[in-house]
Order: structure tokens, then C-alpha cells, then sequence
């Protein structure tokens, strides 16, 4: 098993490298049995400011499945980032729990304080709440299947 330092340069080193298709596949090799502290690791990576760390650990959790639970509340922050490919990801990402995702509504609805939050419209000081739309997706998130690939937009 390795210490948490050691995961987290696990991480950087895949993250360094050009993306391919098999990126985040041998980063979850490197560390999925460091159980733990692996999700410690993917919780730091949510948030640092590194936009390709970020993404790749926001995929990790999505490889680590239920186990990664804890890393929810990072996800949940990432949905409001000021970058959007994160922000997709994250909305990605969140949507792959299914019904931890419903649980996870109160974390989830604070986060949503722009209206460009997901991508879509134009930023506003307008809270995505209290939008017909954002209702409509944010109910569709809390459907979500528990498979991956799902797109409540």
C-alpha cells in the first residue's frame, strides 16, 4: 500500500503525459489498490487548480464506482467551476451515482449560482434553481441510472 504522496504523484504523472484512450484505464491500474488513500488522493486532485489533474481524477471516481462516495462533495464543488470542460465532466460524473446523486441535492443545489453553471446560457447572477430548465435537469440528474453515459441535458 502506498502513502498518500505516492498516489497523488501517481496522478501527476498520468495526468502530465498526452491524453489517449487509455489514459485514466492505467491510472486506475497505478492506484486502485490503494484503496483509501487513493480516494484521499482524488479528493485532493477535485480540488487543485490543474485543469488536467482535475479530469482525470473526476474520471477516477467514476472508475472506483461506489467506493468513491466520499469524494461526492468534490464532484458536487467541480459542477461550478470556472472551467467548463470540469464543469461538464463534473455533471458527468455526478450523474453516474444514480441515486447518490439524489442524496446528494442539498450539496448540489448551493453550487448552482450561475446560470452558466452547466454550460448552457449565459452567466448571470440569476440562480440556475430557480430556472424551469434547471429544475427539469436537476430532477433528471437525481434519475440518473447508475451505468455511465447518462446526459440529463
Amino acid at each position: 500500500m502506498s502513502d498518500l504522496q505516492d498516489v497523488i504523484d501517481q496522478l501527476w504523472l498520468h495526468a502530465t503525459f498526452d491524453e489517449d484512450p487509455w489514459t485514466v484505464d492505467r491510472a486506475f491500474a497505478a492506484i486502485k489498490d490503494d484503496g483509501e488513500v487513493a480516494i484521499d488522493a482524488l479528493i485532493w486532485a477535485l480540488g487543485n487548480e490543474d485543469l488536467d489533474l482535475k479530469l482525470l481524477a473526476l474520471r477516477l471516481v467514476r472508475e472506483f464506482g461506489p467506493e468513491a462516495n466520499r469524494a461526492l462533495s468534490g464532484v458536487i464543488n467541480c459542477i461550478s467551476d470556472r472551467k467548463r470542460l470540469v464543469r461538464i465532466t463534473a455533471r458527468e460524473t455526478a450523474g453516474s451515482w444514480g441515486t447518490a446523486a439524489k442524496t446528494a441535492m442539498p450539496m448540489i443545489l448551493p453550487n448552482l449560482k450561475i446560470r452558466g453553471c452547466f454550460g448552457v446560457g449565459n452567466f448571470s447572477k440569476e440562480p440556475l434553481a430557480d430556472l424551469p430548465t434547471a429544475k427539469l435537469a436537476l430532477k433528471r440528474l437525481a434519475n440518473a441510472p447508475v451505468t455511465g453515459g447518462f446526459d440529463p441535458f
